[in-house]
């Protein structure tokens, strides 16, 4: 499954280096670190938590799992996670972290899905011989409902890494 994610650009891997020690990079990605938890439903309120924090995780001394937090009043659906490993070599430290929109919320969300559009259509075929009209719209209601839930996360993953890369890159030259 997840080969297939990183198929269709759901995982995606970061890996960068920056010049800069290990110890001043953990403080400082700390400093812009709620210690929250990072599943999908863990805070509900989290908007309405003001802080100058930019991310929610955990930050370890050579690892980390974040996610950008949530504010209030904005349309952005911050559903990626990144979890990733910091190592110091030969005076660069090297980040390496995989991006992952797709959890097992949205695994319930699309079989949920799938189980709904084959009973109506099942239901639409059985019904009368006129209704069978109806099968196309269904189809073609389907492939939207996917496709919006698909861009949904995909953008959600190209927003971490951008953001993730954008930090890495300011404490390098803070």
């Amino acid at each position: 499954m997840s080969e297939f994610l990183k198929k269709i650009k759901l995982i995606q891997d970061l890996s960068t280096e920056v010049v800069i020690s290990k110890d001043e990079f953990i403080s400082k990605l700390s400093m812009i670190t709620e210690k929250r938890s990072t599943e999908l439903l863990s805070d509900p309120f989290e908007a309405l938590r003001f802080g100058s924090s930019i991310y929610k995780g955990h930050v370890g001394s050579d690892n980390f799992n974040l996610k950008r937090k949530k504010k209030l009043f904005s349309a952005n659906l911050n559903l990626a996670v990144a979890e990733g490993v910091v190592e110091e070599k030969h005076g660069k430290l090297w980040i390496d972290a995989e991006i992952n929109g797709f959890n097992k919320f949205f695994l319930f969300i699309v079989i949920l899905l799938i189980i709904i559009y084959v009973f109506a259509a099942f239901i639409i075929s059985v019904a009368d011989e006129n209704s069978i009209n109806f099968l196309p719209f269904i189809f073609i209601h389907a492939i939207i409902t996917f496709s919006i839930l698909y861009f949904i996360l995909r953008i959600s993953v190209n927003k971490l890494k951008k953001s993730l890369l954008e930090t890495f890159k300011s404490f390098e030259n803070s």
